[in-house]
Order: C-alpha cells, then structure tokens, then sequence
C-alpha cells in the first residue's frame, strides 16, 4: 500500500453540509511472484469493511454469546479473467516479457479441443471417417479477444490427458451452437470428455498491477474496542486451475481515520465552565476548542476567586471515555450495551505532605515559586525560563501570593498516545459502536 493510513475527511452534519465530502484513494501495488509456469484463471484484489457486535448473555455452563456482523463496503477490483474477452492481462501487468502466457487459448488447448463419451452409450450420432482430413477447421488457438465455447463435463467422466490417447482418430472441432459429435474409441472402453477450463498460462517471473479503489468518505473509522470492531482489510486472490491446486492469497489490514476539515481546523469555540461552590469559591475552567487529537495537548484556564477563608490541596485532570455497542434490529438501531466507563489520569497536582495546602501559598520566600509543585500552571509553558522571568512575573502578578486571591492557573493536558486504549470519538451512523469522551477537573478544597 502506497500510505499506512487511509484518511477521510470528517462530516459534520449531513443537514448542514448539503455536499459530501471528497471520497479518499486507496492506492498500491500487488505484485505476484511466479517460480514456475502457472495456469491462473483469475487476479483481483477485495476490499471489505465490517462491523461487529458481540454480546455475551448469562453466566457458566448457561453463557450464551451472540455476535451480529455488517457489512460496511465490499468492492473487488479485477486484473485478469480469463473467461471475460475483453479483458488483456497485459493491459494491467508489467510481466517478464511480450510472450509471457502460454500459446493455448483461454479454455482450450490444441490438444483438448474435443469432447467424447463412453462408446457403450452411444446410440445416435454422426461418424467420421478415421483417415478424413480437416480442411477448413483446423485445431488451432482462440485469440484472446474471442471466448471459448465452455462443454460442461459429464458425472463420473475423466479428462484426457495426451492426444496419443485418441489413436489415430481425428476428432473434428465443437463449433458454437453445434452439439458435440458422438466418438467411439478402437478399444471399446469408455473414454473422457474434455471440457473448457478457462485459464490461462503464465510464465514464471513477477508481475504487477497497480490498485486504485475509491474509498467514501461517508465510512466510519477503524476501531477496535472490547465487544466490537470496526474494520477493513484489503484482500488479493489468485485463481489458479486444478482440482487440486490451492489458491494463493494475502491480505493486509486497512486503517481509515477521520480527519478535520477545513472550517474544523479553523478557530473553534472554547468550553467556558463558570459555577459558584457552596458560596465559598467562584471558579472559571476554559478549555481552548472541542477537538483535540490522540496524543496532542488540551489547553487549559483555571481562575479562582475565593469569596471566603478557603484551602486548595489537589488538583486532578481526568478523561473519562464511555462506549455504547449497538446493534440492527428490524433495520433500526437498538442499543444492546454500556462498556464500563474508562478513566485516563491526565493530571494530579499535590505537596509531598498531603496536610500542607497548595493554595495559598504563605511562604516569606521570593523564590517559592521555583519549587512549587504549581510551578508550570503559574507560567505557562511556552513562555520563557529562567530565574530573572519569575521574579519579574511575580513581581508584576502579585495576587499569586496573596492568600485571599484570585489564583490564575494556566496550563497544558497532555492526552495518551495511540499505544493507550484511548480511541477516537465517533457517533457514525453506520458504525456498530459509539464512543464519547468528557474532561473531568476535580480540585479538593477545605473551608
């Protein structure tokens, strides 16, 4: 695959957004090894999205699990067929060389051309005289742009093998629309009837086609959670001809994640939260923007204005992620479950002595702040450093150290990374599960 990740572009809302996104390309190479002359009938490649539910009812010998599976997008790119005539493999392919099939003919060789059947059920049919030429239809191959009348083959009938087989018969050719003629071999045993496989010989050597399948931009993301998944793989098939020869495969997983768009990437409303605490403290939390990706930084504004004698001993930063599974059910969406709720610590702010208070700061020292565990929510952190900036800053913000405030704190959250069980946000339609995620800022204070 040309990229790891696949990214679509997020929609906000369909009664808003009269246009649909732009779809997404997914694109690569498949490329195919071949040690040895191989027939091959068929090579395409699949693309397939799902969605899975499973939900376990009761509990021991009386569990019983149920899953439900969706399929989301199913679309197959071909490269070859041989039984279509309009296909060139050499249209899509950069083989070994301009003669890298075989010179027997999709469905046909010259050496399989005719059909016969046991003499013992012969009653009706036309005979040939065994020194008779063929002066107009001679056994030769089908262009590539021509199909091969295919000849069901009979129950219990073996193929051919070599023309040696014949004697010195000569069968003439089954024309389209003719019915096959009736054959009896001089030694009077049953014989086989030879059909049309549709193949075509490949020479050994490595071939490569480029894959390119339109992707919509309406699919819901990859996810992968406790009792369900959202999924797509990318699935390549070789066909080759023989009972008993085995397919060769290989496939790879396909990560789709959705990106911001334009007018999401632009400035965002702020969360402002403003509330009264039993008439002791008013506190002011802002948070810069709505959406923050995995593994990024939360801004975030801490004012306090204590209205009475109040102590601040901890300060804790909690993401709280919440999952729902739904399932289809007489083509509605009916919820089947609530995962139990996943906590992520983003912060915890407290003394060393749990009994001495973080606020407010009663220290006589000018340099307290060098060493206070507030140390970065007093300065934000992309301002600079040094000893000369805090006393100018606390020189030109002396509320810090005043005991009846306001505090100012200000700050960076930062969010796990992908190797956490942290996943995105998402309210798809069309996926199987739902995930929303609350910011919880919790302070302990003492009157």
């Amino acid at each position: 695959m040309t990229d790891a990740q696949l990214a679509l572009q997020h929609q906000r809302d369909e009664r808003e957004d009269l246009d649909e996104p732009p779809p997404a390309l997914l694109r690569g190479l498949l490329t195919v090894h071949l040690s040895k002359p191989t027939r091959i009938k068929d090579i395409s490649v699949r693309f397939k999205g799902t969605a899975r539910t499973d939900w376990p009812e009761g509990i021991g010998p009386r569990r019983l699990d149920v899953m439900e599976e969706t399929q989301l997008i199913n679309v197959t790119q071909s490269f070859f067929s041989a039984s279509s005539a309009s296909m060139q493999r050499r249209a899509a392919s950069i083989g070994p060389g301009a003669g890298d099939h075989g010179d027997e003919s999709r469905g046909r060789s010259t050496r399989r051309a005719a059909s016969v059947v046991p003499g013992r059920q012969v009653s009706q049919g036309r005979s040939y005289p065994r020194d008779s030429v063929l002066q107009q239809h001679e056994l030769a191959p089908v262009p590539l742009h021509q199909h091969a009348p295919e000849v069901a083959r009979a129950p219990g009938l073996s193929r051919i093998s070599s023309e040696e087989d014949l004697g010195d018969h000569r069968i003439p050719p089954v024309l389209p629309g003719e019915a096959a003629p009736s054959y009896e071999d001089r030694h009077g045993a049953g014989g086989s009837e030879v059909v049309g496989d549709g193949w075509k010989e490949f020479k050994a050597g490595t071939y490569t086609y480029p894959i390119s399948i339109t992707v919509p931009a309406t699919l819901p993301p990859s996810l992968t959670c406790e009792f369900g998944h959202v999924g797509y793989t990318l699935k390549a098939t070789v066909h080759r001809a023989g009972a008993l020869t085995t397919n060769l495969t290989s496939s790879t997983e396909v990560t789709l994640v959705t990106t911001p768009g334009e007018e999401d990437t632009e400035e965002s409303e702020s969360i402002v939260v403003e509330r009264f605490w039993e008439t002791q403290v008013k506190y002011h939390v802002a948070l810069s923007g709505k959406s923050f990706p995995i593994g990024g930084q939360i801004p975030i504004s801490i004012r306090l204005n204590p209205l009475a004698k109040i102590r601040l001993y901890r300060v804790t930063a909690q993401l709280e992620q919440k999952t729902s599974y739904f399932a289809s059910v007489n083509s509605g969406r009916k919820l089947t479950r609530h995962e139990t709720p996943k906590r992520f610590q983003l912060l915890r702010i407290e003394n060393k002595d749990p009994k001495e208070p973080l606020l407010p700061i009663l220290s006589d020292d000018p340099d307290v702040l060098l060493n206070h565990p507030l140390r970065e929510f007093f300065i934000n952190a992309s301002s600079s450093d040094g000893p000369l900036f805090f006393r100018l800053f606390l020189y030109d913000t002396p509320s810090l150290l005043d005991p009846i405030g306001p505090w100012h704190l200000d700050g960076l959250l930062q969010l796990p990374d992908c190797s956490s069980k942290l996943c995105v946000s998402t309210h798809h339609e069309k996926s199987n599960i739902s995930i929303s995620h609350t910011l919880k800022i919790m302070m302990r204070v003492e009157r």
